[in-house]
């Protein structure tokens, strides 16, 4: 079979590749030449495993101002809010999405196209765009976990613990939400963090948290590093810096949020300058044509939902300008 001939093929069926999807169809690409391409069976799938169900969806996540630019915009919504809000993108906009579909290999051809392998078929864009989340991928501390306490130490925050002594890692809205619902689950909660202030907290988490621990019902660790975790009969063995005796826990919960797929990105041949990928006008890479949208357009540490409406955006404006105009303007 011939590969499908594309002009924009999305990657990942997030927020980041929902909205350049949609600001493609609005800047006049036709459907049929606009495709995303996602791993699972729905849209969103970190936001539906990763998110507890009652986790606030925050237009200022991390700490990122939420500016509104382009088609698609939130306020502070809930998970199942939001969730409604980018499948009523896709059935407004008459999205052509393909689920289920893993790809495997990013190539460029000889005429600037871009050959888009998966595990179902074959694919030739004009224009292709990663927009593959991390929170998929979750961090892991520095120190090595002991495998036979995988069912006591989560990485999954929608894991059910309760009437538990529950130690939960990190300092994010991630880390102060699930802290929150824990304690809310008849949970002994503390709360290890390396900072002594949580300055990119959104207010309403940070007084919620902070509310709890004056009202003792959440312990918070402050200036807190974690040297080790070992094995013990009733869970895992925490071992702090300056602490003399470690502590036991039924449970650890790890919230310090995502890592970019570098391999992913480098077997494309993105260029990166440490960590980070290399990224142009209109997040576009070293590859002319190869874009980055959402979390990999906003360093290691992710950016917001707004933030990847506003990427979003900005890529499709340059992509109309510098590759599109004539496809779109004929549409």
């Amino acid at each position: 079979m011939m590969p499908e001939e594309l002009e924009i093929l999305i990657i990942g069926g997030g927020p980041a590749g929902i909205s350049m999807a949609v600001e493609a169809r609005f800047a006049g690409i036709p459907k049929d030449k606009v495709m995303v391409i996602e791993k699972t069976d729905r849209i969103c799938w970190s936001i539906i495993t990763q998110y507890p169900d009652n986790k606030l969806v925050t237009a200022n996540y991390k700490g990122f101002t939420a500016i509104h630019h382009g088609i698609m915009r939130i306020g502070d919504i809930s998970k199942s809010d939001s969730l409604s809000y980018f499948n009523n993108a896709l059935f407004e906009n008459d999205m052509n999405i393909r689920y289920n579909e893993t790809v495997a290999r990013i190539g460029l051809a000889d005429d600037g196209k871009f050959d888009v392998v998966t595990d179902k078929g074959e694919y030739r864009a004009g224009i292709c765009v990663v927009a593959i989340g991390i929170l998929g991928k979750p961090n892991r501390p520095e120190y090595p976990l002991p495998r036979t306490m995988r069912s006591k130490i989560h990485f999954d925050l929608t894991a059910p613990i309760a009437d538990s002594d529950v130690l939960v890692v990190g300092g994010g809205d991630t880390a102060a939400e699930r802290a929150i619902y824990l304690s809310q689950q008849n949970n002994s909660v503390i709360l290890s963090y390396r900072g002594s202030d949580f300055h990119r907290m959104h207010p309403d988490n940070r007084q919620a948290l902070l509310s709890l621990e004056t009202a003792e019902k959440i312990t918070i660790f402050r200036n807190s590093i974690i040297t080790g975790v070992e094995r013990s009969k009733t869970g895992p063995r925490v071992a702090f810096a300056g602490h003399d005796q470690p502590m036991v826990f039924h449970h650890i919960v790890y919230c310090l949020g995502g890592s970019t797929p570098n391999d992913f990105l480098k077997g494309a041949g993105i260029e990166f300058e440490g960590e980070t990928p290399v990224i142009k006008d209109g997040y576009e890479t070293n590859i002319p044509g190869l874009f980055l949208a959402g979390d990999l357009t906003a360093g290691t540490s992710g950016g917001s939902i707004n933030w990847a409406f506003k990427a979003a955006h900005e890529s499709i404006k340059h992509i109309i300008e510098s590759y599109l105009g004539d496809t779109a303007a004929g549409a």
